[in-house]
């Protein structure tokens, strides 16, 4: 299978901690894959070595044929990677629509001396972002909330306007972290539902998720990580299956 990103013999440590140890997977071109395991596997610190925010002490990390240390954050993502935080919530004193457009950053846009120089310019860069966004909302399921304020709406909307805000830079490969957090049920499917929709699109994604229904729903591949190590890849039916995983992501416990 064809691979968009990859990660080779990556170590990462914090002082004394090793936070990654030698972790080496593939990132498909296509699909959804689930990096999963217990708290403190590495699973967000493979996400941050992914898009530039942190440099391994060795190893190698390549996105879209490119060394990741050669591009830095900003670089990823003006090739097309974007990522999500856990907390990736709306900004609450704009409107929806406002939160969509202010996260594509153009910097003729920006300038006012540009857009009073060349003022039908401006007018038609400014529609063209407008018309954009509006897809994206179509496709999020938010067009009814375009003009409200963002902290008039509710939690899953606001998560999925933090999600608006990716896809309205047309990335080619995205990295959520945790979309269904702090959602009830109908919410999760709500959202699971979207991103089910976004991959089939054609848009590659990278998900941690703790959920394991989530990851059932989602996954075509996991990656299982646990104190900073790869230990298992697969499927979802695979990996749940096996009772040994289940207790490093339980504890030995779980089932007394």
């Amino acid at each position: 299978m064809a691979t968009i990103a990859s990660l080779s013999g990556v170590t990462v440590a914090f002082g004394g901690i090793v936070a990654m140890n030698d972790v080496s997977f593939d990132v498909p071109s296509t699909g959804i894959m689930a990096l999963i395991g217990p708290n403190g596997a590495g699973k967000t610190t493979a996400f941050n070595v992914l898009s530039g925010h942190i440099r391994p002490r060795s190893g190698t990390v390549e996105v879209f044929g490119t060394a990741a240390s050669a591009l830095g954050p900003a670089g990823l993502a003006g090739r097309g990677l974007a990522r999500s935080w856990q907390d990736g919530r709306a900004f609450l004193d704009m409107t929806v629509l406002e939160n969509l457009v202010v996260a594509v950053r153009c910097p003729r846009a920006e300038s006012p001396f540009w857009r009073l120089a060349r003022p039908r310019r401006a007018a038609r860069l400014e529609a063209g972002l407008v018309r954009q966004a509006d897809e994206v909302l179509e496709t999020l399921g938010l067009s009814a909330f375009r003009d409200h304020r963002a902290g008039d709406i509710g939690y899953a909307e606001q998560r999925l306007v933090g999600i608006g805000r990716l896809l309205i830079r047309r990335p080619r490969l995205l990295l959520l972290d945790e979309p269904a957090a702090g959602l009830d049920g109908e919410s999760i499917d709500r959202v699971v539902g979207i991103v089910r929709d976004i991959a089939a699109g054609g848009l590659p994604v990278v998900i941690v998720e703790h959920s394991l229904s989530v990851v059932r729903s989602l996954a075509d591949s996991c990656v299982f990580m646990s104190n900073g190590e790869v230990v298992a890849r697969g499927t979802p039916e695979d990996l749940f299956r096996r009772d040994e995983l289940i207790d490093m992501y339980f504890g030995k416990g779980w089932r007394a």
